[in-house]
């Protein structure tokens, strides 16, 4: 990507997209997962820089599942919900109840 137009900066957006947008060359990351698990994906960016493609697969592998534990289970509006209880439960969220929808 840089190489065909350095002055535009890349940002991976799905969660379930790191590994692909990493490998390619995504300048960075703006994704909620990173609110619950930042160590594995700063630990996926930093295997990739250095080439590490089997540790890298594993560690997408682990953010893969809570990803479409989130994400991939129906309804799909429910994500969020889904996304705030887990960060209640890991003590990151004061509650993880969503508010009530706008009529």
């Amino acid at each position: 990507m840089a190489q065909v137009a350095p002055h535009v900066e890349v940002m991976a957006s799905g969660d379930e997209h790191f590994l692909s947008c990493f490998v390619q060359g995504s300048t960075g990351s703006i994704v909620s997962l990173a609110a619950i698990m930042p160590a594995d994906i700063v630990a996926l960016d930093r295997t990739v820089q250095a080439l590490d493609l089997k540790t890298a697969v594993e560690i997408h592998l682990r953010i893969q599942l809570l990803a479409n534990a989130i994400y991939c289970l129906a309804p799909s509006g429910h994500a969020t919900a889904r996304l705030k209880a887990e960060m209640e439960l890991l003590g990151r969220w004061k509650s993880g109840t969503p508010r009530p929808p706008i009529t």
